[in-house]
């Protein structure tokens, strides 16, 4: 049946390019527009940012169900999350925690690591071993669990922190939902846990100094911006629209240096 306009589909290049449009607000509000200073203009731009790690995610699992080779898909992030670490540090002036591209990289192990626990190789080996069969059944799963722990505990030191791996994690495994389901359910989850820890650091830095920062509690709210992907990606019926293969991966690190350049020559730091 043929949709109405108004229900158009979007493609992937469509929501692709909202992304960056997103990423872009965000981060020129990083580097300008402080919560601080300007309360209002922040929270828009910060909410309209939010929509940029959804949308990623989503095309992550896209990614991996599609791909011809999930190593060279590993490989190719790798490589970019290495190119854009100087541009990432240099904006945000810290290496305590690193680029989006390492917590997209992270996600897509975690993906691999839920499909095969252990190698291939391994696990014709186990099946051929003569341990029990209750250490043959265990295994894989102990194997599964300690890796994605692993892998959420580096993530922490990312973009997105804790919340980014078990996004993309819980969007493949919802993969099979329904269309507003499977990006409603994961965004769901990680929005309740976000707030959780949210609340408490707040409870912790009131009881530290009787105050709560008021910037803190408004990028907290920002994350509501997450649901403005759900419509968008229910739109999406696996068109792939312009094929620009790499627009992301350059456009990530040099849209970074542009801002680095626009501060130094407009505050001169």
């Amino acid at each position: 049946m043929e949709l109405a306009p108004k229900q158009r589909l979007a493609s992937g290049f469509d929501l692709k390019m909202i992304a960056i449009i997103a990423m872009t607000v965000d981060h020129v509000a990083w580097t300008f527009f402080s919560f601080s200073t300007y309360p209002l203009a922040a929270t828009i731009m910060h909410t309209i940012g939010k929509l940029t790690f959804p949308i990623m995610a989503f095309f992550i699992v896209e990614g991996y169900t599609h791909t011809r080779s999930v190593a060279r898909y590993m490989g190719r992030m790798a490589l970019f999350a290495l190119i854009s670490l100087l541009p990432f540090v240099m904006l945000f002036g810290s290496w305590s925690y690193h680029n989006v591209l390492f917590t997209m990289l992270f996600g897509l192990c975690a993906i691999q690591v839920y499909e095969k626990p252990l190698p291939d190789a391994w696990m014709r080996r186990l099946e051929a071993g003569g341990l029990p069969q209750a250490v043959k059944a265990i295994l894989p799963a102990a194997s599964r669990v300690v890796c994605l722990l692993a892998l959420e505990a580096v993530s922490q030191f990312t973009d997105w922190s804790l919340m980014g791996v078990p996004l993309i994690l819980l969007m493949y495994v919802m993969r099979h939902k329904g269309r507003m389901m499977r990006t409603l359910i994961p965004i769901a989850i990680v929005l309740g846990f976000a707030f959780v820890i949210g609340a408490l650091q707040f409870i912790g830095m009131y009881a530290e100094r009787g105050i709560v920062n008021a910037g803190d509690l408004l990028n907290l709210g920002t994350m509501l911006g997450m649901l403005l992907t759900v419509p968008l990606l229910a739109r999406y019926r696996g068109v792939r629209g312009r094929n620009l293969k790499y627009l992301f991966y350059v456009y990530y690190p040099a849209h970074m240096m542009v801002l680095v350049l626009l501060r130094t020559l407009i505050t001169g730091g």
